[in-house]
């Protein structure tokens, strides 16, 4: 049966089993984002310095090929995480394949990735479906004029916002599993993901909820404990002290805290990955009853 506590501990075990492997799917996250950055910023700078101090408008086709190129990396971002994902829930459901942090580029990846299209796709859908039908349903109701009321957002606008987030967020979670049974059964699975979770709603979003928060303290501690140095330091310097301070240290000062908050990050995305796919595994696991000799007699 699932439960809140399973998903929870399950992972906290992936972590406790794989620390090594967390920090490098972490890594790998950190560096493709760093990558994608760098790339995205060059076309965004070509295109601030070629119409600084114009009078005309923005080139049309400039403008858009930097939105293309932004949209890319974002996608191209996603396709990493759904291969680390996937190397999470490998090591997490198939623990006695080797391979160096469970990552590998094959028909797993290919259907994960298949799958997580498949979902952007019909994601994409709903939305303009919810757009157009909250539009014409709002208007109808001649509740677009209690969106504001002096300023401040109306009765009109929260319940529409609940409405925009709660069914995505509905769906999320009760499909969450077919990424699991996707790795389990080594074909897109959606259907028994949605017949799997049928009445375990609260169950599993209390499980997911409390990983992340336990993710969002994590980065708040190791964030606090970074930067409150410098600022005690900024702070009890006067201004000139404080200005000598930033100048004598702004070329290896710089590039030190790139590197120190470059793997903070990593150690919160590797975490971050394992509690994930650790919880999803296990509320899977727990869903479908299979346990450690199922799964091996299953891919014997």
């Amino acid at each position: 049966m699932v439960t809140v506590g399973g998903i929870i501990s399950g992972g906290f075990d992936l972590l406790r089993r794989r620390p090594l492997a967390a920090l490098v799917w972490g890594i790998i996250y950190v560096a493709a984002s760093a990558l994608g950055l760098f790339a995205m910023l060059v076309p965004m700078m070509q295109f601030a310095m070629a119409n600084a101090g114009a009078q005309a408008a923005p080139d049309p086709a400039m403008f858009m090929q930097m939105f293309g190129q932004m949209y890319l990396f974002f996608f191209l971002l996603m396709i990493v995480m759904v291969i680390l994902l996937t190397a999470g829930l490998r090591a997490a459901l198939r623990p006695e394949e080797s391979s160096f942090a469970s990552l590998r580029l094959g028909m797993d990846e290919l259907r994960m990735v298949g799958l997580f299209l498949l979902f952007a796709i019909a994601g994409f859908v709903l939305m303009m479906v919810m757009s157009i039908v909250f539009g014409i349903v709002f208007g109808a109701m001649g509740m677009f004029g209690s969106m504001t009321r002096g300023g401040q957002p109306g009765g009109g606008f929260i319940l529409m916002m609940l409405l925009i987030y709660a069914l995505p967020l509905f769906l999320t979670v009760r499909l969450a599993p077919a990424f699991a049974l996707t790795v389990m059964r080594r074909k897109i699975v959606i259907g028994e993901a949605w017949t799997l979770t049928s009445g375990h709603f609260w169950v599993m979003f209390g499980g997911y909820l409390v990983l992340n928060l336990m993710i969002f303290i994590i980065y708040m501690v190791l964030a606090f404990a970074v930067v409150s140095p410098v600022m005690m330091m900024m702070v009890g310097a006067n201004p000139a002290g404080a200005m000598e301070l930033m100048q004598g240290h702004v070329g290896g000062g710089i590039a030190a805290a790139i590197l120190v908050f470059g793997l903070i990050f990593a150690i919160l995305a590797g975490v971050s990955l394992a509690f994930n796919a650790g919880g999803l595994a296990a509320a899977t696991r727990s869903l479908t009853g299979d346990t450690d000799e199922d799964l091996a007699e299953t891919f014997a």
